[in-house]
């Protein structure tokens, strides 16, 4: 089946503009997506301030808080119990010195 030059022609060109219509909305829907993203990480800075201010204005008034504390990982908590061989060294040195019991009531330095 054949087609006319000038039908050809008018398709071609309606496929192009098309196409860049269909780029010019792929690109319009990442810019949209990163904005909602950008406005969820406000919300939830905002709520997490508005919370905090909430529970700080109950503690004045000797209420407890009513958010929820944030969750801690297993990581985060045996994070904290971590000893450095210096630190571990220095406080054997000081025992074997000053004897386990000014240690223990005493503050190390």
């Amino acid at each position: 089946m054949w087609i006319k030059r000038d039908a050809y022609i008018t398709l071609v060109s309606r496929v192009a503009s098309l196409e860049a219509t269909g780029a010019a909305q792929e690109r319009l829907i990442e810019r949209l997506n990163a904005s909602l993203t950008r406005a969820y990480i406000i919300r939830d800075a905002e709520r997490k301030r508005s919370d905090t201010a909430i529970d700080r204005m109950l503690n004045v008034h000797h209420l407890p808080a009513v958010t929820p504390p944030d969750k801690i990982t297993l990581d985060e908590i045996s994070g904290l119990f971590e000893e450095s061989p210096d630190e571990v060294a220095a406080l054997q040195k000081t025992i074997e010195e000053r004897g386990i019991e000014e240690v223990l009531l005493d503050e190390v330095p």
